[in-house]
């Protein structure tokens, strides 16, 4: 009540400042002999300064009414009265008041149109914003909480989205303006239907608020709520409203069928997986088998033929792939045991020595052409670790290096320590890593390069296991390729006795 009195004292005392400096200018028109009518004219401009300050018509046609009082008290026949002689100055006059009326009319509504003309552009402004932003947010989730701040800033009003996908429901608010249980019943009838309902609508119109279904091409996924105890949606507010569940719908229905997409995807590689897996194992299974099984039944149809050099020959084949087998089956045990995070570690003070000479017992028949060489210190070393496990991870990085090298290749091993760690490298000089990203080497399948997983034996696990029994001592493993021509994989452990001697 008190901002509408304060509007109205300004607005009489806007009119009669421009009422006043008007005449004062018309006085000044006449000492100069201009004729009456173009004073008259002066005041035109007086009503229509006083439209375009006030913004309301009615108070420029008063304005104008004000003019004619004025300028016949002033400047005409009789002067300071109100009596008009000459019939010629009341034709003025009436003119006058009608030239003022039209052009009050035109100015206000040329005002309207500036004033619809800066909203329209704002709308278009905030929506063209919120298209672009859409455009890079992904998940339900995100598009929701984005609208919901998007419609509340331009209705300054509560809002409340409410969607249900597959089995699942979520609401999305700022501020807790109702409890939606209680509106069960509301909610779905506007998700079955397809219709608004509540505040101002023919169903459930005596709601605080009103609700818009959220249509998708197959269907409805939610419902949009609007907080309505301030009054009813303006048109404009509505197709506003109507402009911005409509792009929300497009990018809801775009992240559903990415996210459909994606899943397709992933099976489909999971699939691949899966089969590629399986034709690796059942190679790495059959070779070693076949070999056992053609060397020992040569043992059992021919013992009383063969001399023992060819006797022990065989059995040293037998042997090497039984020891294949053993290693090939641990890979896979503890690669499940990794994934499932049970993989369990029995750490104790070790030699280093002592570790990595039964590595060597380990490899020895695997070498072929190769030759290993383990680089010793002189004074004793420990490692806190899972020996059982170390022992493993060093087997299968020679063992593929013996893979993946030329032959005759020279593999080194070699190690130190500073106050906390203890360092292994694993150097060869058989040609490198031909990977660009060489962190790949340590994902599952890698190399065996899966899309041709009859290429060679390995399923390519041995260093995703190294990568995983690592990292559970809380090490870490990396790979290059060094200055010698071959790749060197450095092997970083915790040295906790060692650290102990340094606390």
């Amino acid at each position: 009540m008190i901002f509408k009195k304060n509007i109205i004292i300004r607005t009489i005392l806007m009119v009669v400042v421009i009422l006043t400096i008007t005449t004062l200018f018309a006085f000044v028109l006449q000492e100069l002999n201009f004729r009456k009518e173009n004073i008259l004219l002066i005041y035109v401009i007086a009503v229509m300064i006083t439209i375009i300050e006030t913004k309301k018509f009615w108070v420029g046609f008063v304005t104008s009414i004000l003019c004619v009082i004025t300028f016949n008290f002033f400047f005409t026949e009789p002067q300071f009265t109100f009596i008009i002689n000459d019939p010629n100055y009341l034709v003025s006059m009436v003119i006058f008041v009608i030239v003022s009326f039209i052009v009050g009319s035109l100015i206000s509504k040329l005002q309207k149109q500036v004033i619809i003309a800066a909203r329209n552009q704002k709308k278009v402004e905030t929506l063209y914003s919120i298209s672009k932003k859409l455009l890079n947010l992904h998940s339900i989730d995100n598009i929701s909480k984005y609208e919901v701040k998007n419609i509340e800033k331009y209705l300054k009003r509560h809002v409340w989205i409410h969607i249900k996908n597959e089995n699942t429901t979520n609401d999305y608010y700022d501020e807790l303006f109702l409890d939606i249980k209680m509106y069960k019943q509301e909610i779905e009838w506007s998700l079955n239907t397809s219709q608004i309902g509540g505040h101002g609508e023919n169903r459930f119109s005596n709601l605080p608020f009103k609700i818009f279904p959220l249509k998708i091409s197959k269907g409805n996924i939610g419902t949009l709520i609007i907080d309505c105890t301030k009054g009813d949606l303006t048109t404009e507010e509505k197709q506003f409203v109507f402009l911005i569940m409509s792009n929300m719908t497009i990018a809801i229905e775009r992240e559903m069928l990415s996210t459909k997409e994606e899943q397709a995807r992933i099976e489909m590689e999971n699939e691949k997986f899966k089969s590629s897996l399986l034709r690796s194992i059942s190679h790495d299974i059959r070779t070693p088998l076949t070999s056992i099984s053609a060397g020992s039944t040569i043992l059992l149809d021919n013992k009383d033929q063969l001399d023992d050099e060819t006797k022990q020959s065989i059995l040293r084949d037998i042997n090497m792939e039984t020891e294949y087998m053993v290693n090939f089956v641990e890979n896979l045990l503890n690669l499940t045991r990794i994934d499932e995070n049970k993989l369990e570690i029995n750490q104790k003070d070790e030699i280093i020595d002592d570790v990595l000479a039964t590595v060597y017992q380990h490899v020895e028949r695997r070498l072929g052409t190769h030759k290993l060489k383990i680089l010793r210190t002189d004074d004793v070393l420990f490692i806190h670790v899972d020996a059982q496990l170390i022992i493993q991870v060093f087997v299968n990085l020679i063992d593929n290096a013996i893979k993946h090298t030329t032959s005759n290749s020279e593999i080194t091993i070699s190690y130190y320590q500073n106050n906390a760690e203890t360092i292994f490298e694993i150097i060869d000089n058989g040609g490198g890593i031909k990977f660009k990203n060489l962190d790949d080497i340590f994902m599952d399948y890698t190399t065996k390069m899966i899309y041709n997983p009859d290429e060679k034996r390995g399923v390519g696990l041995g260093l995703s296991i190294c990568k995983g029994i690592v990292e559970a001592h809380q090490g870490t493993i990396s790979a290059e390729n060094n200055k010698i021509g071959g790749a060197t994989f450095k092997v970083t452990l915790p040295n906790k006795r060692k650290a102990a001697i340094y606390e």
